[in-house]
């Protein structure tokens, strides 16, 4: 194989690797803006009813202690 053969062939497994290179960060741009603030709000989301859960919790706690206490 000649020399500028080989370096045509380099050229052009480059271009492939570099529009696929493209390809996935525009993807990943993509899944970065869209889908990690729905994540993210979910996330919130469950936080915020665990923390409900254990001031309920914590609630009924203190409401039995004090029930306790006046008997």
């Amino acid at each position: 194989m000649e020399q500028k053969d080989l370096h045509i062939e380099y050229i052009e497994a480059y271009a492939k690797t570099d529009k696929r290179l493209a390809l996935l960060e525009q993807q990943i741009t993509v899944i970065k803006e869209n889908h990690l603030t729905h994540i993210e709000k979910s996330i919130e989301n469950i936080n915020t009813k665990f923390n409900w859960a254990v001031g309920v919790v914590f609630v009924q706690l203190i409401g039995i202690i004090v029930y306790m206490m006046m008997r």
